[in-house]
């Protein structure tokens, strides 16, 4: 049911994006630092490129 929602909260954000993060429950950013960090900076580099 989470993902669901996520899902439908990216899809009404402008640029929103889901990611889903395998092997982890409710700290992704603990559980699996380097896939949420590879995913943080890809989406920061896309936004600096916009400006």
């Amino acid at each position: 049911m989470a993902a669901r929602v996520s899902r439908t909260l990216a899809a009404l954000a402008p640029k929103g994006e889901f990611h889903a993060v395998e092997q982890v429950a409710h700290m992704p950013h603990q559980e699996q630092p380097a896939v949420v960090n590879a995913l943080i900076r890809t989406a920061l580099a896309r936004q600096a490129a916009v400006r």
